[in-house]
């Protein structure tokens, strides 16, 4: 699809939902397609990374048998150890899903054009990306439209294209619409400012985040760390020691408020954070944790607990310089976490400038990046 923009590279209203409308249109002109995919009760899976682990245990709960096919070798040992049938080429007479988070358009371009997508894996058997119904995450594309437009109107203009690409990709269900606009993704946190000195990481995982953007800010000599698996605490202050920045940990989640957590799995395997008087996870609101200290660098990938954790950061978020927020664990992320940070900071504050970045060929890693000058 070509999309025609203004003179000042920017899509009217009109534009917008007529470019939209188009990508639902070639949604349902693959119905029929998905339809067939979705009486099937037997498949090869491509590729046995994280997502096409992540689908073969969802097709499996769903009654459906896997025949794994994989060019690693490790790879084909994990899916023998999670017990699933692996092939040494392409099963003929199965219909094949692609299930690369990474790779999809240039594996499929590789393969008999009736490949199916991940996407189109998910959408037809009804089962989940991430923390939602994989169908919700295509729908709200129509449903919200009206808000998408305004984000999109509220994106600095060269970060446009990239938001109006996820958006076609999630109405259309073809994963052709990353190429172009996709960035790898170990660029992903990747801060658009270089003079920052202090860094608050929350959802820290090993240090992997903290070791890259120090790569970036020569400069940075301060951190706040926030991970709630303790096994991680070793690998964290590893990283702060071996790049010399001064950091502070806390072992919990960032939440809305002093709370007992605890943590409830998903049909495919992910964990859904919730508040209970027996929970064995400590949350605490940011605001608190920081006891007043500001950071000029704020992440936030969070595992769908965004929402909770900015809740809890009004005063640190009002006080950074950048801000990185994943916006793509929940459906309606894309819609309800800009909404949020512009009620934190305040609608119409001019002061702040939006970028948005996609780093993958499937519906994840989506990230919005907030930047000032002061």
């Amino acid at each position: 699809m070509t999309v025609m923009v203004g003179a000042a590279g920017h899509l009217r209203r009109e534009d917008f939902d007529r470019i939209l409308e188009r990508a639902e249109s070639e949604r349902e002109a693959r119905r029929a397609r998905v339809d067939r995919l979705a009486k099937e009760r037997r498949v090869t899976v491509y590729t046995y990374g994280m997502k096409g682990a992540d689908l073969a245990r969802q097709l499996r709960l769903a009654g459906l048998d896997c025949v794994i096919f994989d060019n690693a070798p490790v790879a084909r040992g994990r899916a023998v150890e999670d017990g699933f049938e692996v092939a040494s080429g392409l099963p003929r007479g199965l219909p094949v899903i692609v299930a690369a988070g990474q790779h999809q358009v240039e594996i499929m371009a590789s393969l008999d054009p009736s490949a199916y997508s991940l996407p189109e894996a998910l959408y037809a058997f009804e089962l989940r990306n991430a923390y939602g119904p994989m169908r919700d995450f295509v729908h709200m594309v129509s449903r919200h439209r009206e808000d998408l437009f305004r984000i999109y109107q509220r994106l600095e203009p060269t970060f446009r294209r990239d938001f109006l690409a996820v958006l076609l990709f999630r109405a259309s269900l073809d994963v052709g619409y990353t190429n172009g606009t996709r960035l790898p993704l170990d660029e992903m946190w990747a801060p658009p400012k270089e003079d920052l000195e202090s860094f608050c990481d929350v959802g820290a995982y090993d240090g992997d985040t903290l070791r890259f953007v120090r790569s970036k800010l020569a400069r940075l000599s301060r951190s706040f760390t926030v991970e709630p698996n303790p096994a991680h605490v070793p690998a964290i202050e590893d990283v702060a020691r071996q790049l010399n920045i001064a950091n502070r940990h806390f072992a919990g989640a960032a939440w809305c408020r002093h709370a007992r957590l605890t943590a409830d799995l998903l049909a495919n395997g992910m964990f859904v954070m919730r508040e209970a008087d027996e929970g064995d996870l400590a949350g605490e609101a940011l605001d608190g944790l920081t006891a007043g200290a500001s950071y000029d660098y704020v992440k936030f990938d969070v595992e769908g607990t965004e929402k909770e954790a900015l809740q809890g950061a009004a005063r640190l978020l009002r006080s950074a310089r950048l801000i990185a927020c994943a916006a793509y664990h929940l459906p309606c992320d894309l819609v309800d976490l800009p909404g949020q940070l512009e009620q934190i900071l305040g609608y119409g504050n001019n002061a702040w400038r939006w970028g948005f970045r996609h780093y993958s060929q499937c519906f994840d890693d989506s990230i919005f990046y907030l930047y000032r000058e002061a």
